[in-house]
């Protein structure tokens, strides 16, 4: 038998997809995006570095760099470790850049380090470094030269002489190991940001999710009540006042059930409730043990009017006595039941014969008084009515049957009154 899945299920299994797959790509090329930004940083950071000294230097310095001997001259001045450290200590950069001076392809003057942490002075520049800038006499930048066995993203910029020539080279580098650091280091704490954004964002989703599957499930519930045939149903007001499709569907449902409940409970000509759902009000009274009593009333002479006046003229009689008898027994706490034909009962909870005895001689006097008008015609009515109650015990049944004996008695004698005992009735 094949597994069922609740929508939720479904819902956050497709979550939880897409929620990965969304990170995934947003991760991935958030990435790269910030690897990119910040390998091109520093490339930017390591250009004008390069570019500071450059100007520094000339600024600062003019004539010829020359070396021989191990003395340094740029012109007729000395040029020392001293000169170096004072001009790299003017550009404002990260610690970890390191600047260096050539002469020729060799390092006179540097911050670069050997593996015992001595400077490398003394250390030769790559062949394909020497090429670009000493040969070629143009910068040159690469984010991944080997500089002294190690890998730098470096920029160069070659050193003239006044004849033209080149003779000596600035470098400004980061290891590639702290800028791959640095970016590393962005990278996590963009995809930190990355997955808390997107978890929050889930969570969000699923609170929503649930909310709706809720109020959903509140409608399958209802539903399934109503399928059953219990029509008192009820839907969460939280429910029924979304303002979105589900709370459009928990409004509908509430109508079907009215609808339902109408169709079932009540007479369609009247809206009377009709005797299935009368003899269910009898047996909640009896299973509360609240007493009742119980008037069963016919019209007079319907045949007749139905005879003398049309079958449409006589629907128009059934509703006018129908919207009197529904008017007596709401004001006085009961219901109203067309039991069949011309036919009515009325039912009075916690009423004996005496109570309810006033009521309906007031019930009547109305009906004879009322001559509804039907097409310019109007139309005398009179009612014949049997009263019972349960101050015996009698269960629905018998309550029923002796109102139905006293109205038949009623109607053997006379019709248009009311009959409250076996032994004698009242006009």
């Amino acid at each position: 038998m094949k597994k069922k899945h609740s929508i939720l299920h479904k819902v956050l299994s497709m979550i939880a997809a897409t929620g990965i797959i969304i990170g995934a790509v947003i991760i991935t090329a958030g990435a790269i995006s910030i690897y990119k930004s910040t390998e091109d940083g520093i490339k930017t950071e390591i250009t004008m570095a390069a570019k500071t000294l450059n100007k520094l230097y000339v600024s600062m310095y003019d004539g010829d760099l020359s070396y021989e001997n191990g003395v340094c001259r740029i012109g007729d001045k000395l040029f020392d470790e001293t000169d170096f450290v004072r001009l790299t200590e003017c550009i404002a950069c990260d610690d970890d850049v390191d600047f260096t001076l050539f002469y020729g392809d060799t390092r006179i003057f540097t911050s670069v380090l050997n593996d015992d942490s001595t400077l490398a002075v003394g250390t030769t520049a790559a062949s394909y470094v020497v090429k670009n800038v000493i040969d070629g006499g143009s910068d040159y930048i690469s984010l991944h030269v080997l500089v002294n066995d190690k890998y730098y993203m470096g920029y160069y910029i070659p050193i003239t002489s006044a004849s033209g020539g080149v003779v000596g080279m600035l470098f400004a580098g980061k290891p590639t190991e702290s800028a791959e650091a640095n970016a590393l280091k962005a990278v996590i704490r963009f995809i930190v940001l990355a997955v808390l954004t997107l978890i929050i964002a889930i969570f969000v989703c699923v609170m929503v999710i649930k909310r709706m599957i809720a109020d959903l499930g509140n409608i399958k519930s209802c539903l399934g009540e109503l399928a059953d045939g219990n029509f008192n149903a009820s839907l969460s007001p939280k429910t029924t006042e979304r303002a979105d499709e589900i709370g459009e569907l928990a409004r509908y449902s509430v109508r079907v059930r009215e609808n339902l409940r109408d169709m079932v409970e009540r007479d369609p000509m009247t809206s009377l409730l009709n005797r299935r759902s009368c003899m269910k009000h009898l047996d909640e009274l009896r299973d509360t043990g609240t007493g009742y009593s119980v008037v069963m009333g016919d019209i007079d002479f319907f045949k007749k009017i139905n005879d003398t006046y049309g079958h449409a003229a006589g629907d128009f009689v059934l509703k006018t006595v129908s919207s009197m008898l529904r008017d007596c027994a709401c004001a006085n706490g009961g219901w109203a039941v067309r039991w069949g034909g011309e036919e009515f009962l009325l039912i009075f909870p916690d009423n004996t014969i005496n109570n309810t005895l006033p009521h309906i001689e007031d019930l009547l006097s109305e009906i004879r008084a009322a001559n509804p008008e039907y097409e310019g015609e109007k139309i005398a009515i009179t009612m014949t009515f049997g009263i019972s109650d349960t101050s015996d015990g009698k269960n629905p049944e018998k309550t029923i049957n002796e109102a139905d004996a006293r109205l038949y008695y009623g109607k053997k004698n006379g019709r248009n009154r009311i009959v409250s005992n076996d032994e004698s009735f009242t006009v």
